[in-house]
């Protein structure tokens, strides 16, 4: 049996300078604003694994691995800026950015078992992944009486949820045609199929309150 630990860690820190530029409307006059605007977010993750192997008979290997891996958001989800778009209906729709954002991180489990012989190849494996702070997008929409009172009808920005799980099972074999003379012995056949599952808590916050903006161009 062979075992290998291993222990990794990262240091992340993202610096954003954007341009905002919002026209609002308090129902006595419009005025518009401008300037740049900051953020910066941090990351600082330990990331262990363990890996290891057993020959159990001749031709099998029986694989097993544990470590946590971590996904950053995309750069454009981290920007604090607003982006507003003009709807054909004469509304808003408005997408922001989100700094504060954690990254994705998971649990791995994993464990895979093949043998082969005489051409034959097989394997299943199965997994399993713990997923935290689930990454998603959470959309408000406005009622009519709100959308004519603020003239925005949307508002988007990324989240982080709660907990996710995600497992399955893989199947897999290849078979060659070594009985076969010449060239036509590198012939094979192979397949695998794999059963999935997941599901995730999203932990939806309240609604974002509306804006009140009348003419909010591309920040």
């Amino acid at each position: 049996m062979a075992i290998q630990p291993g222990l990794r860690f990262e240091h992340t820190q993202i610096d954003n300078r954007f341009w905002n530029t919002v026209s609002v409307d308090d129902g006595a006059s419009a005025s518009q604003t401008s300037g740049w605007g900051t953020s910066r977010t941090r990351y600082d993750m330990l990331l262990p694994s363990l890996h290891a192997d057993w020959h159990p008979w001749q031709g099998g290997i029986l694989r097993g691995a544990i470590w946590r891996s971590y996904t950053r958001p995309a750069f454009f989800q981290l920007a604090g800026g607003t982006q507003t778009e003009l709807n054909s209906d004469g509304t808003i729709s408005i997408t922001q950015g989100n700094p504060d954002l954690r990254p994705v991180t998971s649990w791995n489990f994993d464990i895979n078992l093949e043998h082969e012989s005489h051409g034959f190849s097989g394997s299943i494996a199965a997994f399993y992944k713990a997923i935290g702070n689930y990454l998603y997008d959470r959309g408000t929409s406005y009622r009519a009486q709100e959308i004519a009172s603020s003239g925005v009808s949307s508002i988007s920005k990324p989240m982080n949820g709660g907990n996710a799980a995600l497992y399955g099972l893989e199947l897999a074999g290849r078979y060659q045609l070594t009985e076969l003379q010449g060239w036509a012995s590198g012939f094979g056949v192979s397949g695998n199929v794999t059963f999935q599952h997941s599901w995730a808590h999203l932990l939806d916050r309240a609604p974002m309150p509306p804006r009140r903006c009348r003419a909010c161009p591309n920040s």
